[in-house]
């Protein structure tokens, strides 16, 4: 018997021991021995394979917007929000804003639910200001590389264009090249015609030196001369 002092009204009090002899070997979980062996139907696969797309920029701003809307807190419209759909994202007045109605009791949370409750929320509008800015540094990011290719095309064709112009012979350049063409021809067919006349001019000169020497040497083998023999070297 269990002792209880200071209370009325209490009946049927017992102190047993209960023994539960039942065993359990299986778990109570998806998979493992004895659990549940449930698999994804091939549409639910399908469904979740196929390509998803992510929330418009409308979309985006419309829950940025609710978000700061005090109006909009349970705590401040106890469970009746004055906007419950919108004709346009970001609209929250005019004649397309449609209030709540038959909304439900409202329950406010205790202070602890609510302290995690308002964190929850920072915390999702953090998650989705910092999405919004990692879309638009990837959509600037796109525009800067955009950018730096249409720049790097147009200097790569004005280079080429400048190569073209560059290569392109000009009437001035082409005149003076042949000219100097001609010149050139002109000089080599004066030194060829030159040559000539040049060799024949030694030869004549050397025949001269050679006649002079026998002369010289016919008179001093006769006795007539003494004289002493100079070598002539012909210029060349």
């Amino acid at each position: 018997m269990t002792n209880i002092t200071n209370v009325t009204n209490i009946t049927n009090v017992y102190n047993k021991t209960v023994i539960n002899n039942v065993a359990v070997n299986k778990v109570s979980y998806h998979g493992g021995n004895g659990g549940l062996t449930a698999r994804p139907t091939p549409a639910q696969l399908a469904a979740a394979n196929e390509r998803h797309i992510p929330p418009t920029v409308e979309q985006t701003r419309q829950q940025q917007a609710a978000s700061t809307n005090r109006a909009l807190l349970a705590s401040v419209n106890h469970g009746k929000p004055p906007i419950a759909a919108t004709a346009k994202p970001g609209v929250f007045g005019g004649r397309g804003v449609v209030a709540a109605k038959a909304a439900a009791p409202y329950h406010p949370a205790a202070p602890a639910q609510a302290a995690q409750q308002v964190t929850a929320e920072r915390a999702a509008q953090a998650r989705t200001a910092q999405a919004e800015r990692v879309r638009q540094q990837s959509a600037q990011h796109a525009a800067a590389q955009r950018t730096a290719q249409a720049k790097a095309a147009e200097t790569e064709r004005l280079k080429q264009q400048r190569l073209q112009q560059e290569n392109k012979p000009q009437p001035q350049s082409l005149n003076t090249y042949r000219r100097q063409q001609e010149a050139s021809a002109a000089s080599r067919a004066a030194a060829s015609r030159a040559a000539p006349a040049a060799a024949a001019s030694r030869a004549t000169a050397a025949n001269r030196a050679a006649q002079q020497r026998a002369a010289v040497a016919n008179r001093a083998a006769s006795g007539e001369v003494r004289v002493r023999f100079v070598t002539i070297t012909e210029e060349k």
